[in-house]
């Protein structure tokens, strides 16, 4: 398994913006391939969750190939939306200290 930051750096941002043009970028994303919450519980082999993450940032459209990689696409970025939210929340409750 994979740990730490791609090519060893050690201030690494996992996603970065550029202002200039309002893109979010996520680098690396292939070094995290073989994970399987990356390729299979979150996303899927030939479009990792990053990939899936990415194109939410930016609010892109995702299409695929075939309509049966697209929803699988739309189903796994679901499951991302709500996790994000789930944390959002409980993140929230700490800062109110809930």
């Amino acid at each position: 398994m994979k740990s730490g930051s791609p090519k060893g750096r050690q201030n690494y941002n996992l996603v970065n913006y550029e202002p200039n043009t309002g893109y979010w970028f996520i680098p690396d994303k292939g070094y995290y391939s073989g994970l399987s919450r990356i390729d299979f519980e979150y996303g899927i082999p030939q479009y990792n969750a990053l990939y899936i993450f990415e194109s939410m940032l930016n609010m892109r459209e995702i299409r695929r190939d075939t309509k049966k990689e697209t929803v699988l696409i739309l189903e796994k970025r679901d499951k991302i939306l709500e996790l994000f939210r789930k944390w959002l929340w409980e993140r929230r409750g700490q800062a109110l200290g809930c």
